[in-house]
């Protein structure tokens, strides 16, 4: 008797993990270092890639993608997903202090004052009209 087929118990995400790994994009942050006019010569000045789409001619530096040809390059800057992306790098990206503030350890500037409720009675519109 062999043994039976089934799922091994502990490597079997090694091929997803693989697979979101090959896709990942620069983060906004780090977009934003490349964005300086010394680093954006540099890539644009790159000599071509026969490896990559396009030969490494067609890259969106903001979505950190490369394509085919210059139709599918202008048709990606009109998409919704470059805009997002684009709105996100121009906020200037996620900072260490933005972590702070978000997990409730900004500064604490003693109690807050809530306004109280006012005791007039706002006037209608009829009650202003007599």
């Amino acid at each position: 008797m062999g043994k039976t087929t089934g799922k091994s118990k502990g490597n079997h995400r090694t091929v997803h993990n693989r697979a979101k790994l090959a896709h990942r994009v620069l983060d906004p942050d780090q977009v934003c270092e490349l964005l300086t006019p010394e680093k954006l010569l540099q890539i644009e000045n790159r000599a071509s890639d026969p490896f990559l789409p396009g030969e490494g001619k067609f890259y969106c530096i903001i979505c950190d993608k490369h394509f085919i040809n210059e139709g599918a390059f202008k048709g990606h800057e009109k998409g919704g997903q470059h805009r997002l992306r684009l709105r996100e790098v121009k906020d200037g990206g996620f900072k260490p202090s933005d972590a702070y503030l978000i997990s409730g350890k900004g500064v604490d500037n003693g109690k807050r004052v809530t306004q109280k409720p006012s005791a007039q009675p706002v006037a209608t519109n009829k009650q202003q009209q007599q």
